[in-house]
């Protein structure tokens, strides 16, 4: 007796399935970077923590290093001038301030591992395995693009903290908006409320979020709501005045979760922007687009 979904038409399915391989890619290089960073710190200690947020992985010249240099005297024995030779053979870009802290970091770390000339090939190979996940990432992001202009899930743009891969992954996870009534509906079949607990004369309507649900569509919208916390004006500060008056932090994603699903039925049932002061015009969608694409 469980309900039926309607199926989606072969530009949602696509989508579904590029989305869902792209997270798991994602995951897996998640992984393959923790590995990195732990036999990294055996070989080279204190290396990683020169590069601060995802610079060891999003610049070339950090792990270009590590792999040159293999180890801290080899670096310091190369000095500036030397790793400055080595990147330019390389044609790699870099800023002079990157190689001055790397060497002076050579002259003060601490031993390295004992086995660390056998554990150095054992990280260069995972970190292969990343950067060839990394390219197929690439490619899958490409691809999300072609399809999601396509679709009228394109004017998500419009609000800031929802980028071209929130806005694909929203669109994969929800289908066609022609398969549901209402907003509520949405939320419904996301699980986005809490459960209820009922016996006798208890009633306790503030829960945990229902068990029973569409996982993967209710992470596509708690993933959004995070982003648009951090980086949207306006729901970052429905955050702030929320948390002021002590609202569990779990219970502020789902509210913002909820008004983010009443605006975004608007907009793509209506295939328009809709009037809402958390989202700017249509050329802010357009920037974002030749952003991601450039």
């Amino acid at each position: 007796f469980g309900p039926l979904e309607p199926p989606a038409n072969e530009t949602y399915q696509r989508l579904q399935l590029i989305t869902r391989q792209r997270r798991d890619l994602v995951e897996k290089r998640s992984k393959l970077q923790c590995q990195i960073r732990e036999l990294l710190e055996r070989c080279l200690p204190g290396y990683a923590a020169l590069f601060p947020d995802d610079n060891l992985w999003t610049q070339a010249a950090p792990m270009f290093i590590a792999r040159r240099g293999q180890s801290a005297a080899a670096i310091g024995a190369a000095g500036v001038k030397g790793v400055m030779r080595w990147l330019t053979e390389a044609k790699l870009r870099f800023q002079s301030r990157t190689v001055d802290k790397v060497v002076a970091w050579s002259g003060n770390a601490a031993a390295a591992d004992s086995l660390a000339p056998h554990l150095a090939p054992i990280w260069q190979a995972l970190d292969d395995d990343r950067q060839q996940k990394t390219a197929i990432i690439t490619r899958l992001e490409r691809q999300l693009a072609e399809i999601l202009v396509k679709t009228p899930y394109l004017l998500l743009l419009s609000h800031p903290g929802i980028n071209v891969i929130s806005a694909a992954d929203l669109a994969a996870e929800t289908g066609p908006i022609e398969h549901y009534a209402h907003a509520r509906a949405i939320t419904g079949r996301a699980g986005l409320f809490p459960s209820r607990y009922q016996s006798d004369e208890v009633d306790h309507a503030d829960g945990p979020l229902a068990r029973h649900c569409n996982a993967r569509l209710r992470a596509a919208w708690l993933r959004v709501a995070d982003n648009l916390i951090k980086c949207n004006a306006h729901f970052h500060g429905k955050f702030e005045f929320w948390k002021q008056r002590g609202v569990d932090a779990r219970d502020i994603r789902c509210r913002v979760a909820n008004r983010v699903v009443r605006t975004v039925f608007q907009m793509v049932s209506g295939r328009r922007l809709y009037q809402h002061p958390s989202r700017l015009d249509r050329q802010y969608v357009l920037d974002k687009l030749l952003t991601f694409h450039q």
